[in-house]
This record gives C-alpha cells, structure tokens and sequence, in this order.
C-alpha cells in the first residue's frame, strides 16, 4: 500500500518538476556551424589523400604480382 502510494505521489510531482530547459545561444550555434564547414573541409582533403594512397596500393600490388609472376618463372626454369 505504501508503495502504491509513493508511486502515485512520485507521477503527480512529475508533471510540475522540470530538469532541463532548452537554451538556444546565437552566437554559439553560428560558431558551430561555422567550424563545422572548417571540419568538412579537412574531412574532404583527407578523403582525397586517403583515395591517392588507395590508388597507389593498387598499382604497386599489380606490380607486385607481376614480378612474382615472374620470379616463379625464373625459378622453375
């Protein structure tokens, strides 16, 4: 009974406590998007180098076969 009694008052005392309010600064939300524009920018240039060095892996791994390719052959002659 008690307990039904505390879970009854705790639902009735929610409805008027309020934790947290929404705060919506200016100045802050301008300078966030701002940086964020900065932050695309480097992710951009990133994703570029990260394509270079994918590409250039590629090509040594072609080359890599290709000279395996060729040492087998050496060897087996």
């Amino acid at each position: 009974m008690k307990k039904l009694f505390f879970l009854l008052l705790f639902f009735a005392c929610a409805g008027y406590a309020s934790a947290q309010v929404l705060y919506i600064d200016p100045a802050t939300s301008s300078a966030i998007f701002a940086h964020s524009s900065a932050i695309n920018g480097q992710l951009n240039t990133t994703n570029n180098n990260l394509t270079a060095i994918q590409r250039g892996q590629l090509a040594v791994s072609g080359q890599l076969t290709i000279v395996n390719d060729l040492q087998n052959k050496i060897l087996k002659a």
